[in-house]
């Protein structure tokens, strides 16, 4: 365990303890003892108990990273970390795993115009992905509205127990580059929102219940070098061109309702005789 008294230096500015073995729990006034932390990373260690609140008043961080810890209970609001860039607090075990306002935080985050990563894969958050999603948006005509943070280019979700329709407003933040919501319960179609998000490098929405058609405009993003869309209800023909060229980059897998696209695919639609759409 790290001696109480550690935490009474007010002038760290940087705590970087990760990939140890250390437990214990962190101090309630965590926060309001080490004002002038600007990096705060424990990830991969034993620690347990919930995240203290106090450390919304660490204004000046800008990386908070609880990764890989015994963490639970629910997350706490952090509207005063104005300069927060990197937010990871994957592989945890944080949220209730019911409806309700698991997600809640990411309201308090309206301000946090710098941030860029945004991880919190792995824990027990349910509910619905809260449509203040759009605060993370970048869209230019949205610029006007306070609070957008406009620099999002990393969004993980993956693995909890989230439900509910993809929100639309996930197509304003335009700067993002991965975007993962597997293994959840995410159900209805994918948004045509989404197809503003032509930078997008991976879109990993496998494991869920979404249903429909595969839109086609994923064919048309040109960076786009991962798409796993397995394990889910959608029907009707698999697209082509783009990245549906190459079949290492794309997953279509436990979709029994598509067809198509035979010499790329692995089509589990007995009763579809057509290989590609071309055809």
């Amino acid at each position: 365990m790290i001696p109480s008294s550690f935490f009474n230096v007010s002038s760290i500015l940087h705590i970087g303890i990760v990939n140890n073995n250390i437990q214990g729990t962190l101090p309630l006034n965590l926060g309001n003892a080490l004002p002038n932390l600007i990096h705060f990373g424990i990830d991969n260690n034993n620690f347990s108990a919930p995240i203290p609140a106090s450390l919304s008043n660490a204004s000046n961080l800008y990386h908070l990273g609880l990764v890989g810890n015994q963490l639970h209970g629910q997350v706490p609001s952090l509207k005063k970390l104005h300069r927060l860039q990197r937010l990871v607090l994957n592989q945890n075990h944080l949220g209730s795993g019911e409806f309700g306002r698991d997600l809640g935080f990411l309201g308090d985050l309206a301000n946090a115009t710098r941030l860029k990563v945004l991880g919190v894969n792995i824990n027990n958050f349910g509910g619905v992905l809260p449509q203040c999603i759009a605060n993370l948006s970048s869209s230019l005509d949205r610029f006007y509205e306070v609070g957008k943070l406009i620099n999002l280019e990393y969004l993980n979700v993956s693995q909890n127990m989230l439900s509910g329709e993809i929100p639309a407003s996930l197509g304003s933040c335009i700067k993002i580059e991965s975007l993962d919501l597997q293994g959840n319960f995410f159900q209805g179609t994918i948004p045509s929102s989404l197809g503003s998000l032509r930078g997008i490098r991976a879109l990993n929405l496998s494991g869920n219940n979404l249903s429909g058609m595969i839109p086609e405009f994923l064919e048309r993003f040109k960076v786009l070098q991962l798409l796993n869309l397995s394990d889910n209800n959608f029907e009707g023909m698999v697209p082509i061109k783009g990245v549906f060229k190459n079949a290492t980059a794309t997953s279509v897998r436990g979709n029994s309702k598509l067809c198509g696209a035979y010499r790329s695919f692995n089509c589990q639609n007995a009763n579809c005789n057509t290989l590609t759409r071309e055809d």
